[in-house]
């Protein structure tokens, strides 16, 4: 019994046959309620525009700026502190590739840098090869590198912002596109732009990610794993840099302050 392969069977039975059904039946109903589709971010709004679908569309963030969180590199001989949200899984995120360049590439710099996966581990999910980026992250600790693992399958959302609000900048490593029917900022969001927006944190995401369009400026984009360990690289060797791209994504998060975006729904200004 292949439980990989049946898993999958099953991802794709859902996706060909019970989501087109349940998804004609919620559009139908939103219709006779003379409602809107909500989604979290522009880049999905203009996907949806394309189906051509009769039904208002509302961009509403998944989550807003909090002041509280922010927290600037004031010492410029700390270490640089990398956060990489989300659930340790190497389906979605590529992982592997992440620890392979911060061995090849960043092993100069161990003592100036910190990565902090901040996700659960959910070991029993044959599919995150999880086990293999636990012995990796292990191995390369045992060298001397600092790389935080937070050993629980879900962190509680006071200690996950608390933890956010520690990074100097976040990382995102995820992998696009999923599958043809799945791809980050089109058929799909993922919660990484919002943490940079929540806690005024500038980013680094894969230059095919569609970018929202207010965070532009405090996000560095690379096209290959060797462009960001290069990138990476930079920014551990320039700390003036990190507190530049700090001061924008402040700027940025600015626009998502909940007065703002209320104001947007209530005008259907944006």
């Amino acid at each position: 019994f292949n439980k990989p392969r049946f898993k999958l069977l099953i991802y794709f039975f859902k996706v060909h046959i019970i989501y087109p059904s349940y998804k004609k039946q919620i559009l139908e109903k939103v219709q006779q309620s003379n409602g809107c589709i909500v989604v979290l971010s522009d880049s999905i709004r203009k996907q949806l525009n394309l189906l051509k679908i009769n039904i208002p569309v509302e961009v509403i963030p998944f989550s807003v700026f909090e002041p509280t969180l922010v927290c600037f590199k004031s010492d410029q001989t700390k270490p640089l502190r990398i956060c990489v949200p989300g659930i340790l899984s190497q389906y979605r995120r590529n992982y592997l590739a992440l620890l392979d360049i911060v061995k090849t590439q960043l092993e100069s710099y161990k003592n100036r840098f910190i990565i902090d996966f901040l996700g659960g581990v959910q070991l029993d999910n044959s599919l995150n090869d999880s086990k293999m980026i636990l012995e990796k992250i292990n191995h390369l600790n045992s060298e001397g590198f600092s790389i935080i693992v937070h050993n629980v399958r879900f962190i509680p959302p006071v200690e996950y912002d608390r933890e956010l609000s520690l990074a100097d900048i976040i990382l995102g490593n995820m992998n696009v596109v999923l599958n043809k029917f799945s791809e980050y900022g089109r058929t799909k969001e993922t919660g990484l732009p919002f943490a940079m927006i929540k806690a005024a944190k500038p980013g680094i995401l894969p230059d095919n990610y569609p970018l929202p369009e207010e965070i532009c400026s405090s996000t560095l984009l690379y096209h290959s794993y060797e462009d960001l360990g290069r990138i990476l690289a930079d920014l551990i060797n320039d700390p003036q840099s990190v507190m530049e791209l700090q001061k924008k994504a402040l700027t940025n998060s600015k626009h998502f302050s909940p007065e703002i975006i209320y104001n947007q729904l209530i005008t259907g200004k944006r």
